[in-house]
C-alpha cells in the first residue's frame, strides 16, 4: 500500500471529525454524509489483503490494529462497510488492553462521537458522556480543548484557561496556540505578551501556523519595552532563528505505513502468543489468530449489545 492507501492512522482519525447536521436524520444517513466526505485510500488489492492480516493482530489485541481495522470497518475503506464491527474494534482497542495507550483513547473519542452524534447507531448520550468522562480524566488534549472552548463561550474563562493549560502541557498544539493569541490579544484574561511569547515559543519548531510570524512580532514589542528582560529576548530570538527543516519525502521514498506496522508486529509475534494454553489442541495461540486470554469475540459482543462495561474489561 502506498502513501495514497492506507498510509497514516492520523489522516483516517483527522477525517473522522466532521461536523454533522443536526436535524432529524436517521443513523443510517448519518453514516453515508460521514463516508461520502470521506475520501477512501485503500483502493488497491494489496491494501485490502493488508488490512486482513491488521485483523489476526486486532484478534491478538494489539491496540493500534484493533483501531485501524475498525476505523476501515467505519468508512468501508479496503473492507466492506459495517457499523457494528466497527464499533466492536474500537470497543476493543479501547478496553481491551491493560494500558491506556494513545490508540485506545482515539478510540474511546471515536466512539464518543459515533454515539453523540448517532453515527450508524441510535444516539446514546448516556454512553458518549461516559467514553468523554473517561478521555477528561485521562487529561486527553483534543476533548480537553473541546470542553475549554465550551467553557469559555460560557464566560468562565479561568475554568476554560485552565483546561487548555492542561491541554498544552500534554503538547496539544491547538491549546498551546490558543493559549498565546489569548495573552497576545488579551481576551478572557489580562493581556501578557511575555507569555503570549513563551507558548508560541513551544510550538515554533513544530512549524505549527503561523507562531514563528507571531513570535518575531512579539519579540519587538517585548524589546521596546524600557525594562525589558534581555535573556528572555535572547532565548526567543533564538527560537526563531533555529532553522526548522519541513521534510516532505516523495511518494516513492516514503515505505509503507500499513507494511511498516505489519512488520513490526510480525517481528515482535512471540508476545502475542501465550506461554500455556490453546483454542486448538497440538497449537499455539500464535498459531490460531485468537488470544488465548482476555474475552472472546462472543463475550465481547455480549458486553456491547448490553451496553456494559465492567472493571474486568477496564
Amino acid at each position: 500500500m502506498t502513501t495514497k492507501h492506507l498510509s497514516s492512522l492520523g489522516l483516517l482519525l483527522a477525517l473522522f471529525v466532521i461536523k454533522v447536521n443536526a436535524s432529524q436524520t436517521s443513523p443510517e444517513q448519518k453514516l453515508q454524509d460521514v463516508t461520502a466526505k470521506y475520501q477512501k485510500i485503500c483502493t488497491s488489492e494489496q491494501c485490502e489483503n493488508q488490512i486482513k492480516k491488521m485483523k489476526k493482530f486486532a484478534r491478538w489485541r494489539d491496540p493500534k490494529a484493533q483501531l485501524l481495522v475498525g476505523t476501515a470497518y467505519l468508512y468501508g475503506d479496503g473492507i466492506e462497510q459495517d457499523i457494528d464491527k466497527a464499533v466492536y474494534w474500537l470497543y476493543r482497542a479501547a478496553y481491551d488492553n491493560s494500558n491506556d495507550t494513545k490508540y485506545s483513547l482515539k478510540a474511546f473519542h471515536m466512539m464518543t462521537k459515533i454515539y453523540k452524534e448517532g453515527i450508524g447507531v441510535e444516539v446514546d448520550l448516556e454512553k458518549s458522556e461516559k467514553y468523554m468522562t473517561k478521555l477528561l480524566d485521562k487529561q486527553y488534549g483534543p476533548v480537553v480543548y473541546a470542553k475549554a472552548i465550551e467553557l469559555l463561550k460560557l464566560n468562565k474563562s479561568d475554568e476554560g484557561i485552565s483546561l487548555l493549560k492542561q491541554a498544552s502541557d500534554n503538547k496539544y498544539n491547538p491549546a498551546t496556540y490558543l493559549l498565546a493569541r489569548i495573552f497576545q490579544i488579551g481576551n478572557y484574561t489580562q493581556q501578557n505578551i511575555e507569555t503570549a511569547a513563551l507558548y508560541y515559543q513551544k510550538i515554533v519548531t513544530s512549524n505549527y501556523k503561523d507562531s514563528k510570524k507571531q513570535l518575531s512580532s512579539l519579540i519587538d514589542q517585548i524589546s521596546q519595552i524600557s525594562d525589558h528582560d534581555e535573556t528572555l529576548v535572547k532565548n526567543l530570538t533564538a527560537t526563531v532563528n533555529m532553522e526548522v527543516i519541513d521534510v516532505r519525502a516523495n511518494k516513492i521514498e516514503i515505505q509503507d505505513n500499513m507494511a511498516l506496522t505489519l512488520q513490526r508486529l510480525n517481528k515482535n509475534r512471540g508476545k502475542y502468543t501465550a506461554a500455556t494454553g490453546s483454542r486448538i489442541k497440538g497449537r499455539s495461540c500464535g498459531h490460531t489468530s485468537n488470544s488465548c486470554s482476555g474475552k472472546g469475540e462472543n463475550e465481547l459482543n455480549d458486553d456491547l449489545n448490553e451496553g456494559e462495561v465492567t472493571d474486568e474489561n477496564k
